[in-house]
């Protein structure tokens, strides 16, 4: 599965508008308890009648923040905790999620990166639960731009994201050796590209919703042993097949037999010739 979906919705503005008093100690210069009856309390410090410096806000719905605070809003480092177990860390200004922050999801999933006014926006790294990774720019919480996605099964993709998905110029290695270079749309091939099999052979062309409607390139079976052969060579050189040094060793293998059957068949024509 290529596609991915992530959602980071941050929304903790605290009403200070309505009708509220001081339950306990002082709160207009020091340290007191305030109570908005039904939306929030605020435990913490005070400086000229408003929240100014460390505290805690509880809201009714179960939601918590503690951290620091300025002019009552959430200014500095903090941590905002939803009443269902997942929770954000990290710098806050005015109320939002601005700066380098952390994502912990309920299901295990994980973000970390930046923000900007609530909101995933700048580099990040998003932890899937299953172990996938994506690492990539993102904005309005959808990467967006180059990065890349390394799958626990050894897959992984380098190219173009658009709305959180594979669009546009990319590159998709598959753990078997196999590999797919070319343009993505929605996540699957779309446009032109060349799809590399792991025996060998490999189509190129125009591609359709993961479909080759190119031509595809059937290479012969002695050179079939050739490939199998370099990549048995490079698992003993103790290269972990699928990744990008693997492939590379195969190649230079690959390429430098290549050579030697080009230097011996010159040579056996010049002896051919001499006779």
């Amino acid at each position: 599965m290529r596609k991915f979906l992530l959602i980071i919705f941050i929304s903790l503005m605290w009403n200070t508008v309505a009708v509220a008093k001081c339950i306990k100690g002082n709160c207009v210069n020091g340290v007191g308890t305030f109570e908005m009856k039904g939306v929030y309390t605020y435990t913490g410090q005070f400086k000229n009648g408003k929240t100014d410096g460390r505290g805690e806000v509880v809201h009714s719905n179960g939601n918590r923040y503690v951290g620091e605070v300025k002019e009552d809003k959430y200014n500095g480092q903090g941590i905002f905790y939803w009443a269902d177990g997942s929770k954000h860390e990290g710098l806050y200004k005015d109320d939002k999620a601005n700066g380098q922050g952390t994502m912990y999801y309920l299901n295990g999933d994980k973000y970390v990166g930046e923000y900007k006014d609530g909101v995933a926006e700048g580099q990040g790294t998003f932890y899937f639960e299953s172990g996938a990774i994506v690492v990539a720019k993102f904005k309005n919480n959808k990467a967006e731009g180059q990065g890349t996605v390394t799958y626990p099964n050894g897959n992984k993709y380098i190219g173009e994201f658009k709305n959180s998905e594979f669009n546009g110029q990319g590159t998709l290695h598959y753990a078997d050796g196999s590999k797919y270079i070319g343009e993505f749309k929605n996540s699957e091939f779309n446009g032109q590209g060349t799809l590399y099999y792991a025996n060998g052979d490999y189509c190129t062309g125009k591609f359709n919703n993961d479909k080759c409607l190119g031509k595809t390139v059937k290479v012969d079976p002695a050179k079939r042993n050739k490939i199998a052969e370099a990549k048995l060579a490079c698992e003993d050189l103790g290269f972990k097949p699928g990744t990008e040094k693997f492939a590379e060793c195969s190649l230079k293998i690959l390429s430098i037999d290549s050579q030697n059957e080009i230097s011996k068949n010159s040579s056996q024509s010049t002896v051919s010739n001499n006779s």
